[in-house]
């Protein structure tokens, strides 16, 4: 009767932990954002231009590619520079920036990231200040499913 029980309760704590682990792995997806880090660096790297917005963008990856756009407004006549941080995403991440909205006619591709060897730290430097359109190219995920950041920084110069 004692071995009886014993192999139960043995048999009790083995089904309870691999039921545990099936539902960690289950619900856990991988956070490789670390966006305060990755912020300093992209203002370090505006210089000798000066901040004006940043922007955070997470990014999970997933079963199908996906497309985020993220639009950004700027005063007309100043010199801009772009920083795009990639370094806490797991995969290649492009950027497209776009004078319009996606689905808008005579939609122009001013700048993209696809024949940059960096690709965790991204610079662009417009020809022409106004409204621009980031488009994040996200691909599906090549493993297991993981999420992390996109950091943008802004900057622009004194004439």
């Amino acid at each position: 009767m004692y071995n009886i029980m014993k192999k139960g309760f043995i048999y009790g704590i083995i089904g309870l932990v691999v039921a545990t682990g099936f539902a960690f792995q289950a619900g856990e997806i991988e956070d490789l954002c670390k966006s305060k880090e990755a912020m300093q660096k992209s203002k370090n790297a505006l210089k000798p231009f000066n901040y004006d917005l940043s922007e955070v963008t997470e990014i999970t990856f997933g079963q199908q590619p996906q497309v985020k756009e993220v639009e950004v407004p700027l005063f007309f006549g100043e010199k801009y520079r772009f920083i795009f941080n990639l370094e806490g995403l797991a995969q290649r991440v492009d950027i497209e920036i776009y004078n319009k909205k996606e689905g808008a006619k005579n939609r122009e591709l001013l700048f993209t990231s696809k024949d940059k060897q960096d690709i965790n730290l991204v610079v662009f430097e417009p020809k022409k200040s106004k409204k621009m359109y980031v488009n994040y190219l996200i691909p599906s995920a090549s493993g297991k499913s993981t999420k992390g950041c996109s950091v943008m920084v802004v900057g622009y110069e004194f004439k």
